[in-house]
């Protein structure tokens, strides 16, 4: 699978708050809205241009899909 080339983002978010994101999407029963995951993360406050450089890093990189619904996590790791 060839990746494409990450367009410039808007937002920069933080290794950390990349990782908040990541796991509050893998330990979702089911699709998210961003202010979901935006309400979700410990930060007092978190711009939605961070939250949605974030998902679309994941979508990227195929971990994430994008639906009407909201995001939903889409990876599964194989079992070795």
């Amino acid at each position: 699978m060839l990746l494409q080339k990450p367009k410039p983002l808007k937002a920069n978010p933080t290794l950390h708050t990349f990782q908040l994101v990541q796991q509050i999407l893998q330990d979702a029963e089911g699709p998210l809205s961003f202010a979901e995951v935006a309400r979700r993360l410990p930060a007092a406050k978190t711009r939605p241009e961070t939250v949605k450089a974030c998902v679309a890093e994941l979508s990227r990189l195929g971990f994430v899909v994008l639906g009407s619904k909201g995001i939903i996590w889409a990876y599964a790791s194989p079992e070795i």
